[in-house]
């Protein structure tokens, strides 16, 4: 495989505004007509001008947004349904029903977890403890969510909808197994007898393991049949 960074000129696009907005869509315009797929690029580049480089209302912010979607989605469903179960009694009275009921393997990765945990908003690697949790219960969520809609909870379709499509579990699998790996890192380099240098070398190793453990080849067979088990 090549490996040498190619760079290509595309075209020229006439834009009849100059907002972000305008400027966005024509550039989003473009890489469909070129088949590029914007999930997969990896990084931007923009001169200084707010319209171009705006974290916040620029072309670099909509199309980071574009990129980032599903998993941003998946985020923020989980911790909803999280929270859902949390903050309610007969909420979470039906999941622990569930949970009994359970196949033994479901108990077993579930350990001694009676609930789902919310993510942390701040540390993003704590998240994969969560998604974890979440994954592993995904059948025990879905058949809790089940049983509170036929009860008459409102927002149990819903949140029953959201969580069995395709889109979410695919997410799910995906953001865990890219998560799970740095736990164990983060926790290392918060050690307090671990010096700056120690950190670096320690970082490097591990990163290098992880990126091994994770290439696409070898992790895709897993990932599949993950998403698979979930869609049962």
């Amino acid at each position: 495989m090549d490996k040498l960074i190619h760079e290509d000129f595309l075209g020229f696009a006439e834009g009849k505004k100059t907002t972000g907005e305008a400027l966005s869509n024509i550039f989003l315009t473009q890489l469909e007509k070129y088949g590029i797929i914007i999930a997969n690029m990896r990084a931007q580049g923009y001169d200084g001008a707010a319209n171009m480089s705006g974290v916040h209302r620029g072309v670099q912010a909509r199309c980071m947004l574009m990129g980032e979607a599903l998993v941003r989605n998946v985020m923020d469903t989980v911790q909803a349904i999280a929270f859902a179960f949390d903050y309610s009694a007969k909420r979470l009275t039906s999941f622990k029903e569930s949970l009994g009921t359970a196949p033994d393997e479901v108990k077993e990765e579930m350990g001694r977890r009676q609930k789902l945990k919310s993510l942390c908003e701040t540390r993003w690697v704590s998240r994969s403890d969560s998604l974890f949790t979440f994954l592993h219960a995904y059948s025990v969520v879905c058949d809790s969510l089940e049983d509170l809609e036929q009860d008459g909870d409102a927002k149990a379709r819903s949140y029953r909808c959201s969580i069995t499509k395709f889109d979410f579990i695919v997410g799910l699998v995906v953001a865990k197994a890219i998560l799970q790996p740095s736990a164990p890192l983060s926790a290392i380099l918060q050690t307090k007898d671990f010096d700056f240098i120690q950190a670096v070398e320690v970082k490097q190793s591990r990163c290098r393991n992880a990126a091994k453990k994770t290439r696409i080849r070898r992790r895709l067979g897993p990932i599949v049949q993950q998403c698979r088990n979930s869609c049962k």
